[in-house]
């Protein structure tokens, strides 16, 4: 059944509708009507008047039940003998009393509200109606719909591909800048993922992250099983994507931190985690210029109109995306992050890569930028090129290369496990092109030994 979306009648009814010093609800009556029992009310009291009214009235539907579902709530209660239909009632704030009219004209003992959000508590009640008159309302009943966990087998590509179909975009003001207590958790999440801790995960989630899945997916072209978490069926928050290989062949990470704006790299960053076996793959859930709201951290962008927003995860700290990057750097130290960007300035090269520190070009730089270069790729390090997109002030940089406060401080120093890339539009647009980026990480960086 269709669900509209909940507004108020014309003249809806409410629950704190009273007969004068009576505490009960008022019956829908007309207006002579109401006058006659008003006055008789006046006359003999709160007993007098009520009973022909109520008699016209059918009786409230008994044993309302709910049961919450992924993004739906099916509500079931006891037929009342006479109704000819039903209106349900829904508030979201069970503490403030008085419900909305969500929908009208159910004409069985059943609906389904397919316009709950997970994560969201609600009440509901319901009426029954009998002509022009309308029970008492139900005994109250609360639902949170949340996520369901699942096991998947299919492709993680096209998983990726729907999610970032369904990402919000610029100005949508769709990234929800966690609270405090929410970033704290969000990491304990991860940690709980590293360690396989998977039970401890779905705990978490359902208490508080609902609108998130954990979804054990077995992607078909490689026949490997992953960790995926995963906002779903809907976006509700923006904080993105995360995939963990529990045995990865490579102790590597693939962040997509622009996968909007940096057109592609969303697909260039999933293949690159199938196809070297990486340990895990971060993509965030909402285009850099979503909200306005500033960051305040250091740097400027002439994308977003000037200083970095909240929701550009490469330049701002308070987003998930940072916590889970943290929670893999400090659970694998060896671990090299490879940080995907795209530009198109005419001095940069077909890939320009750095260390995230200005002044130090590391091994891993190095090696990446030769292999790169062995596979007739245009590739450049800042030690040989005037592109200015060093990443210096890229948050997951800075606090992989030890930087205090990487929201304002800049790394001294590089550690080597961080690599920023940026790539020309051809290059990273067309697989038969970042073909050759894959090879070189494979070459690059050797698979992990069997007692690791």
């Amino acid at each position: 059944m269709h669900t509209t979306v909940w507004t108020p009648p014309v003249r809806p009814p409410t629950f704190d509708r009273v007969l004068p010093a009576c505490g009960r609800p008022a019956p829908l009556l007309t207006a002579p009507l109401l006058i006659l029992v008003l006055g008789a009310v006046l006359l003999f009291g709160c007993d007098a008047g009520t009973e022909a009214s109520d008699a016209s009235a059918p009786d409230a539907p008994a044993n309302l039940a709910a049961t919450a579902r992924e993004g739906a709530v099916a509500l079931q209660w006891q037929a009342v003998a006479e109704a000819e239909q039903y209106r349900v009632y829904r508030t979201a704030d069970p503490s403030a009393g008085g419900s909305s009219l969500l929908q009208s004209g159910v004409p069985t003992a059943s609906f389904t509200d397919t316009t709950a959000r997970n994560g969201t508590q609600y009440e509901y009640r319901v009426t029954a109606i009998v002509g022009d008159n309308e029970s008492a309302p139900s005994a109250p009943v609360q639902a949170r719909p949340r996520a369901v966990d699942r096991v998947v087998t299919g492709s993680l590509r096209e998983r990726i591909q729907s999610t970032y179909d369904a990402m919000p975009r610029r100005n949508s003001e769709a990234f929800a800048v966690p609270t405090a207590e929410e970033h704290a958790q969000w990491r304990t999440l991860l940690a709980a993922l590293i360690d396989t801790d998977t039970t401890a995960a779905r705990a978490l989630i359902d208490a508080s992250f609902p609108s998130y899945a954990l979804i054990r997916f077995t992607d078909t072209a490689t026949d490997r099983r992953y960790w995926l978490l995963q906002e779903a069926p809907t976006v509700e928050t923006g904080w993105g994507t995360v995939v963990i290989d529990s045995s990865p062949v490579r102790d590597l990470a693939v962040e997509v931190p622009h996968p909007y704006y940096d057109i592609n790299t969303y697909a260039q960053g999933i293949d690159l985690f199938l196809e070297t076996g990486a340990r895990a793959f971060l993509m965030a859930g909402a285009s850099r210029c979503a909200n306005r709201e500033l960051s305040g951290c250091d740097g400027e962008t002439t994308v977003c109109n000037g200083d970095y927003p909240v929701s550009d995860v490469a330049h701002a700290v308070r987003t998930p995306f940072q916590k889970a990057h943290e929670a893999l750097t400090d659970a694998f130290p060896d671990m090299v992050a490879l940080n995907l960007h795209g530009n198109g300035l005419s001095d940069c090269e077909t890939v320009f890569l750095s260390s995230g520190v200005w002044d130090d070009t590391t091994d891993s730089v190095i090696a990446l930028r030769d292999a790169l270069r062995d596979r007739d790729v245009e590739a450049a390090d800042p030690m040989s090129s005037s592109c200015p997109l060093v990443g210096g002030t890229n948050v997951q940089g800075r606090y992989t290369n030890g930087a205090p406060s990487p929201c304002t401080q800049a790394a001294a120093a590089a550690t080597g496990q961080f690599v920023h890339l940026e790539q020309q539009p051809f290059f990273r647009e067309e697989p038969a092109q970042y073909a050759a980026l894959i090879a070189a990480v494979n070459a690059v960086f050797p698979p992990r030994s069997r007692e690791e």
